[in-house]
């Protein structure tokens, strides 16, 4: 039995698909922008490691600070971002190791930890490990023991039986 097609129905169905397509293009939008912020500091991380292999080290060290310091929610870090934030903090004092100033390196570490509250909630034993490093290129060795024994005092935010100072 053939039934009549009515123009309303006809209506109804294009309506239907446009709707249908709008709200497909908005929550891919929705999902492109979610992706784009959640990767965005992951990226400046990445820019500063290209910069520090091809020997420009002072816009990299620029870059480390820049994602160490950025302002984010660090209450939705996941551990695979919490463990960027550690790799930054090596990065940035290799990157100064390579430079030749071990000095500027432990002027900037200390201020980099101030102003990253990641760092603070997250990674103070990858954070003390680097400084106390840092300070025996300094010769200052005092110090630097002080910082290191800091750092068993600790409590790890990932402990894993594998890795004692790493926090990841």
């Amino acid at each position: 039995m053939y039934t009549q097609f009515r123009p309303t129905q006809y209506f109804l169905y294009i309506f239907m698909g446009l709707f249908v397509k709008k709200k497909t293009i908005f929550l891919l939008c929705v999902v492109m922008l979610i992706c784009c912020t959640s990767f965005a500091g992951e990226t400046l991380f990445h820019q500063a490691r290209q910069l520090q292999r091809s020997g420009n080290y002072d816009k990299s060290i620029n870059l480390f600070i820049e994602f160490l310091t950025q302002k984010i929610d660090d209450n939705n870090l996941n551990d695979d971002e919490i463990t960027l934030y550690s790799e930054a903090i090596m990065q940035l004092m290799n990157t100064f190791q390579s430079k030749g100033e071990p000095e500027e390196c432990v002027a900037t570490l200390k201020s980099v930890y101030s102003a990253s509250p990641v760092i603070q909630k997250y990674c103070q034993r990858d954070y003390y490990s680097v400084l106390g490093y840092a300070l025996s290129r300094t010769e200052n060795m005092e110090e630097a023991e002080k910082t290191m024994l800091n750092v068993f005092t600790l409590p790890m935010h990932n402990p894993t039986p594998q890795s004692y100072f790493r926090d990841y």
